[in-house]
């Protein structure tokens, strides 16, 4: 770890717009400074007043106190808040449209594929309440779950077959999907604006989904594809406080940091001064 007096107050100008930057950000806000090392990370003590987070905290509108856990599984992925997309919506609409999208293909004459039909929500819910009873009863495969012989009497699970066909479980399982695979980039390609939207938008992602609950002393993690001391000024401007790693080369970076050398395990610490 690099002392304060090896920067020669190179931390004062941190939008280092000259330098090289090795992660293709395109990020060259100034930001205000100066950041100062944290010398004992372990003990590290923030020195200004941390002001209490002001809203209620918990669930939004969730179930009556003595609602049944069926009720809860709803309210999660079937209602939520009312100012989004209902998880189980998108769930069936991107199902349905993937089956759509294969059968244009060429499909074998005795395929699966060929006995589809759209899922609904209530069928949905369905498959998704046996796929958690999967992880809860364990079994060798799929297919034995709806195993009915005799040899198996003692291991069989007859609720499965009386909620869902196994053809069917496995038909849906097939074609689960939660986005449109027409607007995806292909896998193992790669394109600018699949780069942009990680690392050249990363500021702009995280302000636009923080922004409307700015002022409320929000405390925002961020992994190192989004962090810079760009986004957390802004953050902490907006009385919203932030944590995250950061890639040392990455522009608007202190060149301390950029000089800095850490054996696996190591980290430093840095905090703005305001």
């Amino acid at each position: 770890m690099e002392s304060d007096s090896e920067d020669s107050g190179s931390d004062l100008s941190i939008s280092d717009s000259s330098s090289s930057d090795s992660d293709g950000d395109n990020d060259d806000r100034t930001i205000i400074g100066p950041l100062w090392t944290v010398q004992d990370p372990d003990n590290f003590q923030f020195t200004h007043r941390i002001q209490p987070f002001v809203l209620r905290t918990g669930a939004v509108n969730p179930p009556p106190k003595h609602a049944e856990p069926i009720d809860y599984f709803k309210w999660l992925l079937c209602c939520g808040d009312s100012n989004n997309s209902k998880i189980m919506s998108i769930l069936v609409e991107e199902t349905n449209r993937y089956a759509r999208q294969m059968l244009t293909n060429t499909i074998r004459p005795h395929s699966r594929m060929n006995k589809w039909e759209d899922v609904t929500e209530d069928e949905m819910s369905a498959f998704i309440g046996l796929w958690l009873s999967m992880g809860i009863i364990r079994k060798p495969t799929m297919a034995s779950y709806w195993e009915t012989n005799k040899k198996t009497l003692l291991l069989n699970t007859p609720a499965f077959s009386k909620v869902m066909r196994r053809d069917r479980f496995q038909l849906i399982l097939k074609c689960l999907h939660a986005n449109d695979n027409e607007r995806s980039v292909p896998r193992g390609r790669r394109n600018i604006s699949q780069v942009n939207s990680i690392h050249g938008m990363g500021y702009d992602v995280v302000t636009k989904l923080v922004e409307p609950f700015y002022g409320k002393f929000h405390h925002v993690t961020t992994d190192n594809a989004f962090s810079s001391p760009a986004l957390s000024e802004k953050l902490v401007q907006n009385d919203t406080y932030s944590t995250g790693t950061v890639r040392n080369g990455r522009k608007g970076m202190p060149k301390s940091f950029r000089r800095t050398k850490l054996a696996k395990g190591e980290s430093m610490v840095r905090q703005p001064v305001r």
